[in-house]
């Protein structure tokens, strides 16, 4: 039987690049190439705001929800690369060793903060990977 990844557990650093043992790689380029959809749905909706208005149709008349779907697209295109980012710098991590997240390959502790207890995660995947996941 093959072992799934538990992404609660298996993607946080410095966990998913020393001790798991499951496919965080396969994980983590399905996420990543999943994201690129994400990004261009975001541009799409942000071309289709700026080019498909109606005529007359300024910005201040535009309904509350063309301005949420372009927040949207806007927050999509802005946010999905930095996670992209984080998964390929587990990548690097877990493949070539280089010590980006693991103070013992000469990672930057300073990248690590406490919360709840030991748990050791980088701050700037702390709200992506962990929001609403400890109550």
């Amino acid at each position: 039987m093959i072992a799934g990844v538990w992404i609660r557990v298996d993607l946080y650093t410095p966990y998913s690049t020393t001790y798991s043992n499951t496919y965080v790689i396969t994980t983590a380029l399905g996420i990543f190439v999943a994201g690129f959809s994400s990004i261009l749905t975001g541009l799409n909706f942000i071309v289709t705001v700026h080019r498909m208005r109606a005529p007359g149709m300024t910005w201040f008349r535009m309904p509350l929800f063309v301005w949420a779907n372009y927040a949207t697209g806007l927050i999509q295109v802005l946010g999905t690369p930095v996670i992209a980012v984080t998964l390929v710098l587990v990548f690097c991590e877990r493949v070539f060793h280089i010590g980006i997240f693991d103070p013992q390959l000469g990672g930057d502790p300073i990248l690590f903060s406490t919360c709840s207890g030991s748990t050791r995660i980088p701050r700037f995947t702390s709200w992506f990977c962990r929001h609403g996941s400890h109550q």
